[in-house]
């Protein structure tokens, strides 16, 4: 998700992918919660999606549980 967004030049929340992710460095949680939660909630990913690299923290394991139990969602883990 990330690269794509590097590749399209998305801005998101005013932060650029391109710098950080060049330096090796990690996309503030804030900007990966809402990345993740929006494209889980695509219409491709009804039946369900396999998470690789995320969550990386407690903070983004605990906005998942939440997003997931507002949605009535089960986690597999």
């Amino acid at each position: 998700m990330f690269r794509d967004a590097q590749k399209k030049g998305t801005k998101l929340r005013g932060w650029k992918p391109k710098p950080t992710m060049d330096k090796g460095g990690l996309v503030p949680d804030e900007i990966t919660i809402k990345m993740v939660l929006e494209r889980i909630s695509a219409p491709d990913c009804k039946n369900g999606v396999i998470f690789d690299g995320f969550p990386r923290n407690l903070a983004q394991a605990q906005a998942l549980d939440k997003a997931m139990a507002e949605q009535a969602k089960p986690l597999i883990k």
